[in-house]
């Protein structure tokens, strides 16, 4: 993108789809209000990973390099937009294609800089090159040189002080913290400090009102920085924390994702959010005093956005079910089918070519719906939230022949918090499903469904929300989660929705909790903390037709009937196994088609 200070548009070009999973050549202008697609007679050829920048002077965008996939290499073209239409600059030296490389105009001195990308030969080094409007020139530094590819560094004006400031990159495996400074004859590294971690693909604007350089976020050490920093021309100021701040729960090595307290304290401004672990155990919170809940607790299934890869599934929260992948467009896959969501209650997935309406939104704990936007999922029965469990994930959408479908939400986490003394809510907690992902040309993903949130004190006060709903997008809702408040006394202003169902604080005991292990699937031993990654199957068998799957279970009456469930492109499979003496069962499937997928097991039973 690039910012027509001329015209007061910015421009967009290209870039890759996730969805059509290619690179396109479209042209965008936003005018502060709307989008408007610019349709040209001629226009580069589809790439990602170019730089752009305007020239002020000839007011006109300027486009070099980037990666065409049509031709498994980069490009070393230069274009220029003009507002109207795209045209290709032939100069009598040009530098070496590239791609992921950065560019921006020294309105000093009337040019565009550009250094650093990812090279198709030789490392591009500190190699500095300069557009003048005609031809690109190799500019010679002296004393010092940035040294390194940069490859997805940010080079930004700094109209304040005449230089163009550099930061970041990654050079091979390194990950890159340096800052430079360009005056238009030499390169000088800045001594500072306070310095940024080091990352890549970060984004850097010259804040013209306060004078100052803006940098957010990137990729490093973490795969995710949602950090702010400032560049005030001498050094570095930051991060700067933007409320609410963000405290996370590593539950990786606590796989019974039991937490006991003497008293908990969530202040306010403060959310916290959970890694799951590999069982996908619900969180629990037991302390012996007080709790005070002022923040946030989030345990919302994250929205279906993303590819439509194996292992790209949208989780649910903590205890809740990832949502199914989108089919993948037809003209690749020859199916038009995506999976189905995940949990006891996963919505179906979209299997029909030109279907009007998307895959199946999740329910919680029942039976996920089959396709149509008035079909929302549904609602567990047991409002005592026992056992406790997240919520299910939406179906994946259907493909069209040349765009995948969306991916279904995940389902919301599950929660308790039990205290022996008093639960004060003030702030909130969500167990939300994530909504479907819409996908233009393939159909929408389903919705996944709220999860389940049981707080347990003698007494139970505050004025905050609890909330556990379905994601709602244009093919419907995903079915509502559960939420419960056993107390004495519990006050009247704690919002929720759905409503919360209510009773006394009887303890219900976390030792003789049921459980199912899958211990073998056509014969092959199963992990005993299974990943369900799609990407890095847990069991790998290679006969097609039937499939035997043995169980073991625990506390689970004998003679209890089990829904064994396998999910596959397009389809579900359903047996029922029979818990026998000593808590093991078996059934067949009778036709399992190849691929990849899932095998879950599920019971309902009356505790004795």
């Amino acid at each position: 993108m690039a910012f027509d200070s001329q015209r007061n548009r910015t421009v967009l070009f290209g870039g890759y789809s996730f969805e059509q999973e290619s690179e396109q050549n479209d042209t965008w202008e936003y005018d502060g209000a709307d989008w408007t697609l610019r349709n040209t007679p001629v226009a580069p050829p589809p790439r990602d990973s170019h730089a752009m920048a305007f020239d002020e002077v000839r007011q006109a965008v300027v486009l070099f390099g980037g990666y065409r996939n049509s031709i498994s290499t980069a490009s070393n073209e230069t274009w220029e937009w003009d507002g109207t239409e795209w045209t290709l600059i032939t100069p009598v030296t040009s530098p070496p294609a590239r791609h992921a490389h950065a560019m921006t105009f020294d309105r000093a001195r009337g040019e565009i800089v550009m250094l650093g990308g990812y090279p198709t030969g030789p490392s591009l080094g500190g190699i500095t090159w300069i557009w003048d409007g005609v031809n690109w020139t190799q500019r010679a530094q002296f004393p010092t040189v940035p040294t390194g590819d940069f490859w997805n560094s940010s080079l930004v004006l700094d109209a304040s002080r005449g230089e163009a400031i550099l930061y970041g990159g990654k050079s091979g495996t390194e990950f890159l913290d340096a800052t430079w400074g360009w005056n238009g004859t030499n390169w000088s590294q800045r001594t500072v400090g306070n310095i940024p971690p080091a990352r890549n693909s970060h984004g850097m604007a010259f804040d013209e009102a306060r004078g100052e350089i803006v940098m957010f976020g990137g990729s490093g050490a973490q795969p995710r920085y949602a950090d702010t920093w400032i560049w005030n021309g001498s050094s570095w100021s930051g991060p700067i924390v933007s409320p609410p701040a963000i405290a996370v729960f590593d539950m990786s090595s606590r796989e019974s994702g039991i937490w006991n307290f003497t008293t908990i304290d969530l202040p306010s401004g403060i959310t916290v959010q959970f890694n799951k672990n590999t069982s996908n155990t619900p969180v629990i919170w037991l302390a012996t005093g007080e709790v005070n809940i002022a923040g946030g607790i989030d345990l919302d299934g994250e929205d279906g956005f993303g590819t439509v890869t194996p292992g790209d599934e949208s989780p649910g929260g903590p205890g809740g079910f990832a949502g199914g992948l989108g089919g993948r467009r037809f003209e690749i896959s020859g199916s038009y089918a995506g999976t189905p969501g995940q949990g006891p209650g996963g919505g179906f997935p979209g299997t029909i070519p030109d279907e009007p309406v998307g895959a199946g939104n999740g329910s919680y704990g029942t039976k996920g719906t089959g396709s149509g936007a008035s079909l929302s999922g549904e609602v567990y029965g047991n409002r005592y939230i026992q056992p406790l469990l997240g919520g299910s994930g939406g179906g994946g959408g259907r493909s069209a022949n040349q765009g995948n479908g969306g991916n279904g939400g995940g389902g919301g986490g599950g929660l308790l918090i039990a205290s022996s003394d008093l639960i004060t809510l003030n702030g909130s907690i969500h167990a939300n499903g994530g909504e479907g992902g819409g996908a233009g040309l393939g159909g929408p993903g389903g919705n996944g469904s709220g999860g389940g949130i049981r707080l347990a004190a003698p007494m139970i006060e505050g004025t905050g929300s609890i909330l556990a709903v379905g994601g709602s997008n244009t093919n419907g809702q995903g079915g509502d989660g559960r939420i419960r408040l056993d107390g004495f006394d519990v006050s009247p202003s704690i919002t929720s929705s759905p409503p919360a169902s209510f009773g006394p604080p009887i303890s219900t005991g976390l030792e003789n909790q049921a459980t199912i292990v899958i211990t073998q699937v056509a014969g092959a031993g199963v992990p005993a903390n299974p990943t369900g990654n799609l990407a890095s199957p847990d069991v790998i068998f290679t006969e097609t037709g039937s499939v035997t799957v043995d169980l073991q279970t625990t506390n689970i009456p004998v003679g209890s009937d089990l829904t064994v469930r396998i999910t596959a492109s397009g389809q579900e499979l359903l047996e029922t196994a029979t818990v026998g003496p000593g808590g093991s069962a078996q059934t067949v499937f009778p036709m399992v088609p190849a691929g990849v997928g899932t095998v879950q097991a599920y019971a309902e039973f009356a505790a004795p």
